[in-house]
């Protein structure tokens, strides 16, 4: 597992699975994080559409957000929370953020640095699944611990 990245707003984490990523957000909703400082990212192989569809339609009503988005470099890809709005923003603004797909060019503008936002950028090629919480510093430290137990910090 990939350690995870965090500018003083956000953190960033790698999840394995999606019963990982579901196990996590649990928890950060029990923790009382706000819905809206969430964000899942990831992309799911053709051969487990069914299970797919439906953990993306659980984390889509859950953060009361999400888009199936083709990204360039990374295909089609699903984002859940206010990632997929920054997403977008970072395609209006292509020159900005020359080298870096709509989702690196996304956690870059929230501070993560160019090296890590490739490095999650390929996570997400490989598979693995993005949860971001963004927000106040306190909201975020708050965080850490729960998704330090998902991935090393």
């Amino acid at each position: 597992m990939q350690s995870a990245v965090s500018a003083q707003n956000v953190i960033v984490a790698t999840m394995n699975s999606r019963a990982q990523a579901e196990e996590c957000l649990e928890r950060l909703r029990q923790a009382g994080s706000p819905i809206g400082q969430l964000s899942v990212v990831g992309r799911d192989a053709p051969s487990e559409e069914k299970a797919a569809a439906m953990f993306w339609a659980a984390v889509r009503e859950r953060l009361s957000a999400g888009a199936v988005l083709e990204v360039p470099r990374l295909g089609t890809m699903s984002v859940a929370g206010p990632i997929g709005q920054w997403m977008g923003a970072a395609l209006k603004n292509e020159a900005v953020f020359a080298g870096l797909s709509p989702l690196g060019a996304a956690l870059y503008s929230l501070g993560i640095p160019k090296d890590a936002a490739e490095r999650y950028e390929a996570a997400v090629e490989c598979g693995q699944i993005l949860v971001i919480v963004h927000g106040a510093a306190s909201q975020v430290e708050k965080a850490r611990p729960i998704l330090a137990a998902f991935t090393s910090l």
